[in-house]
Parts: structure tokens; sequence; C-alpha cells
């Protein structure tokens, strides 16, 4: 199990390796087409919560309806987007919860996950994005390689979107998000 468990990190290590390479280049491929936030999140959720109850953790999803969070993106790219950010929340959280939420507004599909984690300071925060950033987090979890919030934000970039971190400092948790065009 272990060793399975470092090829699993290597290979994520190397595969955002290769992202970093494609984006730096301006060579990473974007396949667009309309699809539903709330439905990938929805089944994010699903997949992540044996994983998130497994370290006694609660986590929910909720979003107003299902039919009006479409944006035109890719869609594996965005999933990815999403997986990061609710797996960093597992990984930094050691009890509580973890709440996922797809919300419109206005023309915006925001996405959060918000934790009770171990939050962050606001100098912590300022340079999360940055390529192989870690925070304090490092300390928590050691198998990270310091690039998944880097290439979520340029993901999320590449799609003429934002993303935010909100923590009230440390011990008070997080939340992460990002803000994409909606369309009908």
């Amino acid at each position: 199990d272990r060793v399975f468990q470092s090829a699993q990190n290597l290979t994520k290590i190397v595969e955002d390796f290769l992202s970093v390479s494609k984006i730096e280049s301006g060579g990473m491929k974007y396949e667009m087409a309309p699809f539903s936030i709330a439905e990938i999140t929805n089944d994010m959720v699903k997949d992540l919560s044996i994983t998130a109850e497994k370290r006694g953790l609660k986590m929910s999803f909720t979003c107003d309806d299902n039919k009006g969070y479409m944006v035109n993106g890719d869609k594996e790219k965005l999933r990815q987007v999403i997986l990061n950010f609710i797996d960093n929340s597992i990984k930094y959280t050691k009890e509580g919860q973890i709440d996922v939420s797809v919300k419109r507004e206005s023309n915006k599909i925001l996405f959060r996950v918000k934790d009770t984690g171990m939050g962050m300071t606001k100098e912590i925060k300022d340079s999360l994005f940055q390529k192989f950033a870690r925070g304090d987090g490092a300390r928590m979890n050691t198998t990270g390689s310091g690039l998944g919030l880097y290439l979520a934000k340029e993901i999320v970039v590449a799609h003429k979107g934002t993303v935010f971190i909100e923590s009230e400092g440390l011990n008070k948790g997080s939340t992460f998000g990002f803000e994409l065009d909606a369309i009908k």
C-alpha cells in the first residue's frame, strides 16, 4: 500500500511538472464546451466524501438548483481545479467539516470550498498561488509538489475567471474558490 501511494504521489508530481511546462510554453490545450459546474462538483464531492469520512470529516455540497450553472470550458481541466481545492481541504483539515458550494450570482458562477482546517496568515494567502508555495501546510502534509494551486489559478485564468482565498487567520479555516462567467 505504501509503495502504491508513493507511486501515485510521484505520478501526480510528474503530471504537475508537465502541466506547468505546457502552461509556461503556451502549449496547454483547452477543449472548450458547455457543461454544468454543479454537476461535476456534485460528482467530485460524492467521490471524495469517502476519503473525508475516513479522516473523520463531514462533507456537504449545496447549490440552489442544478440547471443554471453552465459554463463554457475544458471540463477535465476544471475538474482538476475542483479536485485540487477539495483535496487540499481534506488534507489540511484535522477535524470538523468541509462545505462545498456552487452558486450563481448574476452572470457569474461561484465555486467555493470552505473548511474548518488550519487557516492561514495574510502573508501565506498572498503567496499560495505561486509555484512551489506550500505555506505552513507543508509540515502537515509532506506529499505535495507546491504546484497544485499554481496550476489551478492558471487554468481558471485561461478560462477568463478568477481564483480567491479567504481565511481569518491560523486555526480559523479557509475558503478556496473560483468565479467563471455563466452561459445560458
